[in-house]
């Protein structure tokens, strides 16, 4: 398989500073996993409460080198994170709206656990290079 935990971790990198990039500081980011056994996923989604993305941009966030942020970003970070859940053999979606919203918006993303076995699990089946992250990201808030 091609691939590697790095690669997860620089995808959850970019998709969570692209949402804070989104929502400032007054904003909220929330991340969910869901070890799915029946379907045989993993299923990750990182939402916000920013403003959204208008629809006509929609389709063009995943393409190299598009960038809402001027200078701050050179519009790669999106990019990445799809190449690198595509070549782990999984999906990369968007559900955003600039209208408001009862719920939670942002990217979704499903990895096939088989592939979360070859990286190894947690205790909890989820794939190492997550909780890891995650469990960086918890630090960080201490």
């Amino acid at each position: 398989m091609e691939g590697h935990p790095v690669d997860i971790r620089q995808a959850l990198a970019n998709l969570l500073l692209n949402a804070s990039d989104a929502v400032g500081e007054a904003g909220k980011i929330s991340i969910e996993i869901d070890d799915d056994d029946r379907q045989g996923t993993v299923r990750t989604i990182i939402a916000d409460n920013g403003p959204g993305i208008p629809e006509h941009i929609q389709e063009k966030i995943f393409e190299p080198f598009f960038s809402t942020k001027a200078e701050r970003g050179v519009g790669l970070g999106l990019w990445v994170a799809r190449e690198v859940v595509t070549k782990h053999g999984g999906k990369i979606t968007l559900r955003s709206t600039t209208k408001p919203r009862p719920e939670w918006y942002g990217i979704h993303f499903v990895l096939p656990q088989k592939r979360s076995a070859e990286f190894g699990t947690t205790g909890n089946g989820l794939m190492s290079p997550i909780a890891n992250f995650l469990s960086l990201l918890k630090r960080a808030r201490s």
